[in-house]
């Protein structure tokens, strides 16, 4: 092999090295905002709605607050909802088992609603599915999207 060659091949792999440490360091200073934990083989949206009256504040797990579904696809909580770009996680469970949510393939879309009167009291949607990129069912002003499983199979 060339000596220019190697060089350059040395050159790159040391700047790709350090280009991914920079990018561990970025994500290991991002503040934690929410854990997800999503039924195993859950399908439809599933709703989180902040500052709900009367209901109970989320428990903390490894600097996350936690957020766990059960098959209805909702939570109500008192906790603030937290805005900006913090770091969620998206885990699949059964019983004890867990695996990380394989977002490519797995979540399809979200957004967030809220009423003109109280927009700190908002609710934060997302579809997830084996296949959620062909399952998500487009939006329709007749037929809103309503938090909870899917009746589409």
């Amino acid at each position: 092999m060339a000596k220019g060659l190697k060089v350059s091949l040395t050159l790159i792999a040391a700047l790709a090295t350090a280009f991914a440490a920079l990018l561990s360091l970025l994500d290991a200073n991002t503040q934690k905002r929410n854990r997800y934990l999503i039924p195993e083989g859950y399908r439809g949206w599933l709703c989180t709605t902040y500052l709900a009256e009367s209901k109970f504040p989320l428990p903390i797990e490894d600097g996350f607050r936690l957020v766990k579904f059960d098959q209805s696809g909702v939570v109500q909580t008192s906790s603030e909802g937290l805005a900006g770009k913090l770091k969620d996680e998206f885990i699949v469970y059964s019983g004890t088992n867990r695996r990380p949510l394989n977002i490519e393939s797995e979540m399809g879309g979200g957004f967030t609603t809220a009423p003109v009167t109280t927009p700190d009291h908002f609710t934060f949607m997302f579809w997830v599915s084996p296949n959620a990129k062909t399952e998500q069912p487009p939006y329709s002003r007749d037929k809103p999207y309503e938090c909870g499983p899917s009746t589409l199979r």
